[in-house]
C-alpha cells in the first residue's frame, strides 16, 4: 500500500513538472506575441502618424493651390470685363 503511494506520489510529482513546464513555455510564448503586437501597434502608430502628416499637409497644398487658381480665375474675369467694357465702348463710337 506505501509503495503504491510512493507511485502514485511520485507520477503526481512528474505530471505537475510536466505540467509546470508547459506552463512556463506558454508564458514564454505569451511574452513574445504581447512583445511583437506592441511592435507592430508602433509601427501601425507611426504609420498613421505620418499618414495623417502627409494628408494636413496635402490639404494645405491643395488649399494654395485652389487660393491661387482662385485669384487667377478672379484676375481672368477683371480682365474679360475690361475688354467687354472697352468694346462696348468702341462700338458705341462706331
Amino acid at each position: 500500500m506505501e509503495k503504491r503511494l510512493i507511485n502514485i506520489t511520485s507520477e503526481a510529482e512528474k505530471d505537475r513538472a510536466v505540467l509546470n513546464q508547459k506552463f512556463a513555455n506558454l508564458e514564454q510564448e505569451r511574452e513574445k506575441l504581447i512583445t511583437n503586437y506592441e511592435h507592430e501597434i508602433e509601427k501601425l502608430r507611426d504609420s498613421n502618424e505620418l499618414l495623417s502628416k502627409d494628408a494636413e499637409e496635402s490639404k494645405l497644398y491643395s488649399s494654395h493651390q485652389y487660393e491661387g487658381l482662385r485669384r487667377d480665375f478672379e484676375s481672368s474675369q477683371t480682365e474679360l470685363q475690361e475688354a467687354k467694357n472697352t468694346l462696348d465702348k468702341e462700338r458705341a463710337l462706331w
